[in-house]
C-alpha cells in the first residue's frame, strides 16, 4: 500500500549465498510479477472506490478542481503593443505581438513557435519591450554558440538605432573578461547577446552559489529520507541521491572556504532578465527521483542556467526571471514538460504539490513494468518504464499557463509545401551478414554475463546505424555504393535540375549567382581528425565525379569559428554552395539557409524528433523562394532505418498531441525510447517482421501464465484460508457453550470450596492455601492434581511447563465435558499471592456469560469470513480468454513463418493454399 501510494514498484528478493560464503540480493522475477500484479488490481479498485460513495467523490473532485483544475487560461492580444525603432519593413505576425505581450505580462514565458515561426524576431521585440516600460533594466539573449552573429546581426537589423552588445567566448578569455564586465555594467544596453559556452563561463559570486547549493542538498537530503523511509537497507537510488547530495555539500564547503574573486560575475553586469534561445539544449536538469532511468546528475549547462534564474528570482520584487525560445519544447520524452516548468514556473508546481519529479510523475505518469522473454524462451526480465501519461488536460493546462505553443498551421506560415519521397537501398551481402552478427550480440547481451561497458543494445543499435549508412564505419571494405551512392546519385540530379535557377538578391533584382541549395544532414561518419573525412568525404568525392565544382560544395565542420560560420551560411544565402553537408547538433537549429534550399536530405535518421523538426526547419521556413522542397530520406533494407523512421513518426505524433491540445483523450502513451529490443533487431536482421509479435506475443504469454499460476495459488489459499476460519468458528462456538455451562453450574451452588476426603471451606485465606499446596504438588510432581470443587465446579491443576519455566493451568469443569481454563504463573505460589488463585476462579465464573457472548460474536464474524472466501472458491481465472487467444495468436504466427520458411527455401514451389503468409497472417485476437 505504500509503493502504490507513492508511486514505487513491488520487488521481491531472495537471499543467496555466494560460494565465498558472504550473501547477495538476487530479484525473484515470478514474485515480482505476481507483486506488480496485485498493485495493478489495487490502484484499479482503487480508481473505483473513489467513485462509488457520492460524499466522499463530491469531496475528492471538489479538492481535486481546486487544486489543479480552477485555472481559466489568459488569452494574450498584443494588437495594441507599439514597436518603437523597429525597421519598418518590418511587420509583426500577430503571434509575435501575442508572445511579446505574454512575456511583459508575466513572470515567466515559453515561446513554442514552429522552427522558422518568428522566435528570434519575437526575441527582440520582447527584449527591448521590457526596457522600454521598465520591467527590465538589461535583459541578456543567450543563443547557440554558431549563431551569435546572425543573431545580433539580425535584432540590429530589426531595431537599427538599438544598442545591442554582443559577447563572445573570446571576449571571457581572462585578460578580457573585466573589459566586457565593466562594458557591459556600466553601458546603456538595450539588450547583451551572449553565447550558450559564454553564458556558463560566466560565474557567480560564491555566497550566491552556497545559499543556491544549500537548498539542492536540502532536497536531496529530504528526497533520500523519504525513500529511505520503511527500508531495512538503503536501495541503490537512496544511496545515488545521499551520494549526490554528498558531493553538493563538498562543492558548498569548497565555495566557502576558498573564496575568490577576480572581479567580474554575473551579478555584477545588471543582467536582470534572460531571454534563452533553443531552450531544448538545457534540459539535463538534474533531481532526486525514486524512478528508474532518470539521471539524477544534471548537466553543467542545465545547473548553471538554473542557479542564475533562481538568482533573479530571489532578486525581482514581481518574481520576473525569464522567457524559453525553442521550436522543440519537448525534444525526445513527455518528462521533459518536468525541467520546463521547474525552470519557470517553480512556485506553481510547489502549489499544486507536485514540486518533485516523483510527485509530478505520480500525477501525470503511470509506469509500466513490461515483461520480457530472454533469448532461451525459459526465463524471464522485467523493464520498468513510462507507461503512459494521465490527466493530460490538466498537464496542458499548466503548460498553457506559461506556454504559447504554436504550429505552422496555427501561424499561418508562407512556407514552401514538402514532397516527402524515400529512397529504398538494396542491402549488400555484407551488411546482411553483418547485421546477422549484431542478432548474436544482442543474444549474448541479453543472457547475461556481460558487462555495460563491454557491449550493450545501444551499442549495438549504432553499429547497426553506422553499417546501414557505410559499412567502412564498422571496419568492413564493400565494393558496393550502398546508401552513399544513392545520395550521391540523387543530389546530383537535382543539382542538375536547379543549377540554372534565379533568385532574387538582396535588392529584389534577380541574384547573378543561379543554383539552388541542397542541406544534406548526417549525424554519422562525420569529419574528424582521428578518421578523417569518412561519409562525408565519400559523398563529395562522388558529387564532383558526377559534375558538381568541387568549391560548391561545403562542410559545415570546416567552419571552426562563429565568424566562419557566418561567412558560410552568407555564401548559402547568395548562391555560392550548392550543397551543404552538416550534423544536426552543427546545422540543424536556428541557421537561416532556406533562401535557396531545394532539399533536404536525411541520409539517417536521428533519435529524436526534435532533430527532425530542426532538420526540416532549414527549409519550410519563410524566406525560402522555393515554392516546394523536397523532403528525401534514405532507407537501407534489412537494417535498423525502417525501423527509426516508424518510431520517429510515432514519437512525433504522441508529441504534437500533447503540445496542440488536439488530444481530447486523458492519457496517451508514452513512446520515449533510446534503443532497439532484442526482437526489434532480430526482426530487422532477419525480414521477417512477425518476429516483432511474436516476441511481443510469447512476453504476455509468460506474463498470462504466470498470473495463472498465481491464480491457481490464491485459489489454494481460499480454501486452506476458508477451512481454517470455520474450523476457529467451531472451536469459538465450543468453548461458549462450555463457559455458559460453567456460568449455569455455579449459578446453582454455593461458592464454597470442598476437598475430596474431608468437609468443606468457606474461609479464603484457608482455601487459597489450600490450592496453593496443590499448585506446588502438581509442580514437584509433574502431573494434574484434583484439590477438589468450588461451587460444584471440578478443579483441576496441571503443569503446563518445566520448573525452571514453570506454569501451571487451572480447569474448572461442570459435569464431564464443559471446562474452561486460565493460566496461573509460578509467582502466585509464593506467601501473600495465593489468594489470586482465588480470585482468578471467581472472575472466570462472574465473566464467562459476556466471555461466551465475545466468542459467538467471533465465531459469526469467522463464519461470515468463510462464507465471503467461499464465494471466491471455484473463480474461473479472469484471463483465460486472452490467455487461450494468445496461445492460438501464437500458433498462428509460428505456422506463418514456418509457411514463410518453405517458400524462401524452394521459390520455385507454390505454397499450398491453406498455408498462411506472413502478409495473410491474421490479426492479433483480442
Amino acid at each position: 500500500m505504500q509503493l502504490a501510494c507513492n508511486g514505487g514498484a513491488p520487488v521481491v528478493y531472495d537471499e543467496v549465498t555466494r560460494p565465498d560464503g558472504a550473501t547477495t540480493r538476487v530479484r525473484n522475477v515470478p514474485e515480482t510479477m505476481l507483486a506488480e500484479a496485485k498493485l495493478q488490481a489495487l490502484n484499479e479498485r482503487f480508481a473505483t472506490w473513489m467513485w462509488e460513495d457520492p460524499e466522499r467523490t463530491d469531496r475528492l473532485v471538489e479538492v481535486y478542481n481546486r487544486r489543479y483544475n480552477a485555472t481559466v487560461l489568459r488569452r494574450f492580444d498584443g494588437s495594441h503593443l507599439t514597436f518603437p525603432g523597429l525597421a519598418d519593413w518590418f511587420i509583426p505576425y500577430q503571434a509575435q505581438r501575442d508572445i511579446t505581450y505574454r512575456i511583459a505580462a508575466t513572470t515567466a514565458a515559453l515561446c513554442g513557435f514552429v522552427v522558422g515561426g518568428g522566435k528570434t524576431a519575437a526575441m527582440f521585440m520582447s527584449a527591448v519591450t521590457l526596457r522600454r516600460l521598465g520591467l527590465a533594466a538589461k535583459p541578456m539573449i543567450i543563443c547557440p554558440n554558431h549563431l551569435l552573429e546572425q543573431t545580433a546581426q539580425e535584432g540590429k537589423r530589426l531595431f537599427p538605432s538599438a544598442s545591442i552588445l554582443m559577447v563572445s567566448r573570446e571576449d571571457l578569455s581572462k585578460e578580457r573578461r573585466k573589459r566586457f564586465a565593466a562594458r557591459c555594467a556600466v553601458g546603456d544596453w538595450d539588450t547583451v547577446v551572449i553565447t550558450q559556452s559564454a553564458f556558463t563561463a560566466l560565474a557567480v559570486q560564491p555566497d550566491t552559489e552556497a545559499a543556491w547549493l544549500a537548498t539542492q542538498i536540502q532536497l536531496y537530503r529530504r528526497a533520500a529520507m523519504a525513500l529511505a523511509e520503511g527500508e531495512e537497507r538503503p536501495s541503490r537510488t537512496v544511496k545515488q541521491i545521499a551520494k549526490q547530495a554528498d558531493r553538493l555539500e563538498a562543492r558548498q564547503r569548497e565555495l566557502l572556504d576558498h573564496r575568490t574573486d577576480d572581479g567580474v560575475t554575473f551579478e555584477q553586469l545588471g543582467v536582470d532578465y534572460l531571454l534563452v534561445d533553443e531552450a531544448h539544449y538545457y534540459k539535463r536538469l538534474g533531481f532526486p527521483t525514486r524512478m528508474e532511468g532518470f539521471n539524477v546528475e544534471g548537466s553543467k549547462r542545465a545547473t548553471d542556467l538554473a542557479l542564475k534564474l533562481w538568482w533573479l528570482l530571489g532578486r525581482s520584487a514581481g518574481g520576473r526571471c525569464g522567457a524559453f525560445f525553442t521550436g522543440t519544447p519537448i525534444s525526445n520524452s513527455l518528462a521533459e514538460l518536468f525541467v520546463l516548468l521547474t525552470y519557470l514556473t517553480p512556485e506553481r508546481l510547489a502549489k499544486r504539490r507536485i514540486d518533485s519529479f516523483d510527485g509530478f510523475a505520480g500525477m501525470f505518469i503511470e509506469f509500466l513494468t513490461q515483461i520480457e522473454v530472454a533469448p532461451d524462451g525459459g526465463s524471464f526480465r522485467l523493464h520498468r518504464r513510462p507507461a503512459k501519461f494521465m490527466n493530460v488536460p490538466e498537464l496542458r493546462m499548466l503548460l498553457g499557463e506559461i506556454a504559447d505553443i504554436r504550429t505552422r498551421a496555427m501561424l499561418g506560415l508562407a512556407t514552401p509545401d514538402a514532397d516527402f519521397d524515400t529512397v529504398v537501398v538494396p542491402a549488400s551481402p555484407e551488411l546482411r551478414a553483418f547485421v546477422a552478427s549484431l542478432v548474436e550480440r544482442a543474444d549474448r547481451i541479453r543472457a547475461g554475463g556481460l558487462s555495460k561497458h563491454d557491449d550493450n543494445m545501444l551499442s549495438v543499435c549504432n553499429d547497426g546505424r553506422r553499417a546501414a549508412l557505410d559499412l567502412e564505419l564498422v571496419g568492413i571494405q564493400a565494393d558496393d555504393p550502398g546508401k552513399v551512392g544513392a545520395v550521391v546519385e540523387e543530389v546530383a540530379a537535382i543539382w542538375r535540375q536547379t543549377a540554372d535557377n534565379l533568385y532574387p538578391g538582396k535588392d529584389g533584382d534577380p541574384s547573378p549567382v543561379p543554383g539552388a541549395l541542397q542541406v544534406v544532414f548526417c549525424d554519422l561518419g562525420t569529419p574528424n581528425r582521428k578518421s578523417g573525412t569518412q561519409v562525408y568525404g565519400k559523398i563529395r568525392r562522388g558529387l564532383i565525379a558526377a559534375g558538381i565544382p568541387a568549391d560548391r560544395i561545403r562542410f559545415v565542420h570546416a567552419a571552426k569559428t562563429d565568424a566562419a560560420k557566418a561567412a558560410l551560411f552568407a555564401d548559402c544565402r547568395a548562391g555560392r554552395v550548392a550543397v551543404l553537408l552538416g550534423s544536426t547538433d552543427k546545422l540543424g537549429v536556428g541557421t537561416n539557409i532556406q533562401d535557396r534550399c531545394i532539399a533536404i536530405h536525411h541520409v539517417d535518421a536521428p533519435w529524436r524528433p526534435a532533430d527532425v523538426e530542426q532538420r526540416e526547419g532549414r527549409a519550410l521556413r519563410p524566406g525560402n523562394h522555393n515554392r516546394r522542397v523536397r523532403i528525401i530520406r534514405y532507407v537501407t533494407e534489412g537494417s535498423f532505418d525502417s525501423y527509426m523512421w516508424q518510431t520517429l513518426e510515432r514519437k512525433a505524433r504522441f508529441i504534437a498531441q500533447i503540445l496542440t491540445g488536439e488530444l481530447t483523450a486523458r492519457e496517451v502513451e508514452d513512446v520515449d525510447t533510446s534503443a532497439l529490443s532484442y526482437a526489434e533487431v532480430k526482426a530487422l536482421a532477419t525480414g521477417q517482421p512477425l518476429l516483432l509479435e511474436a516476441a511481443t506475443v510469447a512476453a504476455e504469454i509468460a506474463r498470462l501464465r504466470n498470473l495463472a499460476v498465481g491464480h491457481t495459488r490464491a485459489q489454494r489459499r481460499v480454501q486452506d484460508d476458508t477451512s481454517k476460519l470455520l474450523r476457529q468458528a467451531e472451536a469459538f462456538e465450543e468453548q461458549a457453550r462450555s463457559l455458559d455451562a460453567v456460568a449455569e453450574h455455579a449459578a446453582r451452588q454455593e461458592r464454597v470450596f470442598s476437598r475430596y476426603g474431608s468437609g468443606p471451606l468457606a474461609d479464603r485465606a484457608a482455601i487459597a492455601k489450600a490450592l496453593g499446596a496443590a499448585a506446588a504438588d502438581a509442580l514437584q510432581r509433574g502431573s494434574p492434581q484434583h484439590p477438589g470443587q468450588w461451587a460444584g465446579l471440578s478443579l483441576t491443576i496441571t503443569p503446563t511447563r518445566e520448573w525452571r519455566d514453570a506454569a501451571l493451568e487451572v480447569t474448572v469443569t461442570a459435569g464431564y465435558r464443559d471446562s474452561a481454563s486460565f493460566e496461573v504463573p509460578k509467582s502466585w505460589l509464593q506467601q501473600g499471592q495465593q489468594w489470586r488463585i482465588v480470585d482468578a476462579i471467581e472472575r472466570l465464573i462472574d465473566q464467562a456469560p459476556g466471555r461466551a457472548g465475545e466468542l459467538r460474536d467471533a465465531a459469526a464474524t469467522h463464519r461470515a469470513r468463510a462464507a465471503d472466501s467461499q464465494l471466491l472458491l471455484g473463480r474461473p481465472f479472469e484471463h483465460a480468454d486472452k490467455l487461450k487467444a494468445a496461445l492460438a495468436r501464437q500458433e498462428e504466427i509460428d505456422a506463418a513463418m514456418r509457411a514463410d520458411a518453405e517458400a524462401a527455401a524452394n521459390p520455385q514451389e507454390q505454397p499450398a493454399a491453406d498455408a498462411p503468409s506472413a502478409a495473410e497472417a491474421p490479426a492479433a485476437a483480442g
